[in-house]
């Protein structure tokens, strides 16, 4: 798997760019955000990746943040969207209006976005709604769990731990170490200590 791209912007446009890497020339089609945030054409970048091979199709999807990819990666397991309904999403709006949405069950909000009818949006809601879920002891929408903390507490969940204790132990490892909060890898290692003590 292709979990990032460090290289040369050699092209860049509305939803795509090619960055080289060892002389190599990857297209990644990325958000209209994930695109704005890139250094220009000439200038190195980084970008997280999502590695997307269908019958009829290879692609690469970039993003400037992990929060992003986590949540393309929560967005593309709902039926009914695909890499480019997501893309599409992420880049009219941010990932944090589409988790209070969710949260507050905002379909007239969802169904703004491009290729999202009322049965996508109901599914979106249904299926990530429990995912969207705020951290144990805070009051709705005061400490809402990233895209990154909530693949965090999955993780955690599937080697065993309750919600509420994966939760728990992350808020606990961010409020030890708050710099590893961007990363999922770090925030399970970090958490995993609390959630054995």
């Amino acid at each position: 798997m292709i979990y990032h791209l460090k290289g040369i912007v050699t092209n860049k446009n509305t939803n795509e760019l090619v960055i080289e890497c060892n002389g190599v020339g990857y297209g990644v089609v990325a958000s209209i955000r994930t695109i704005e945030q890139l250094p220009s054409i000439g200038m190195e970048a980084f970008v997280y990746t999502i590695y997307q091979q269908r019958e009829d199709m290879v692609q690469l999807f970039g993003f400037a943040t992990e929060d992003e990819r986590t949540f393309f990666k929560l967005l593309t397991s709902i039926s009914g969207i695909g890499g480019k309904i997501a893309i599409g999403m992420l880049s009219a709006t941010t990932v944090d209006d589409m988790q209070r949405a969710v949260l507050e069950n905002n379909l007239v909000f969802l169904q703004k976005l491009p290729g999202v009818g009322r049965k996508t949006a109901e599914r979106i809601v249904i299926e990530l709604r429990d995912k969207m879920t705020t951290i144990s002891g805070s009051s709705p929408g005061s400490a809402m769990l990233s895209a990154v903390q909530i693949e965090a507490v999955a993780a955690l969940q599937s080697l065993g731990f309750s919600k509420s204790v994966a939760e728990k132990s992350i808020q606990l490892a961010i409020k030890n170490q708050p710099s590893i909060v961007g990363s999922v890898e770090n925030l399970i290692k970090h958490a995993l200590r609390f959630s054995m003590s």
